[in-house]
């Protein structure tokens, strides 16, 4: 195939000027068609196989919500965000307890699922000010060196 057949090809199947994409696209059609029948195909039936590989791609993204390119992560559904790896390879899970302030504070206590804190009884009046909470996070570095949480 010449360069001239490949890109006029990309062009009908208008599939972007990636060079990462195109070349993965190209890999995979030479992996799986035979040498021969790529050096009879015009340029307009190398699309056709071009834009079907694609779609496949792009239907498989969507499916997984989530794609790895150019040295990001893209994150499909309701984020739609490319995420440099540089970011994701920083990141570290934090975990463990801090005290909040206590949504409950001046209220009674209740059985509830997990029954009554002890050393306290029902119908008691919650004068903890702050309670301990777990909690999991994770954290990173943008590129300026500012820290970034996100929780889970």
């Amino acid at each position: 195939m010449t360069n001239t057949k490949l890109n006029r090809a990309f062009k009908i199947a208008n599939i972007s000027n990636m060079p990462t994409v195109r070349a993965h696209i190209i890999k995979n059609i030479e992996a799986s068609t035979d040498a021969d029948i790529l050096k009879t195909m015009t340029s307009k039936q190398l699309a056709m196989v071009m834009a079907a590989a694609n779609k496949s791609w792009h239907d498989g993204k969507a499916h997984a919500g989530a794609a790895i390119e150019d040295d990001c992560v893209w994150l499909g559904g309701e984020i739609q965000k490319l995420i440099p790896l540089h970011i994701i390879k920083k990141m570290q899970k934090e975990e463990g307890f801090e005290d909040v302030e206590n949504p409950n504070f001046g209220r009674p206590f209740r059985s509830g699922v997990y029954g009554v804190p002890y050393p306290y009884a029902e119908g008691q009046i919650d004068n903890r000010k702050t309670v301990s909470e777990r909690f999991n996070r994770w954290v990173t570095t943008d590129n300026n060196g500012n820290t970034v949480t996100f929780n889970d």
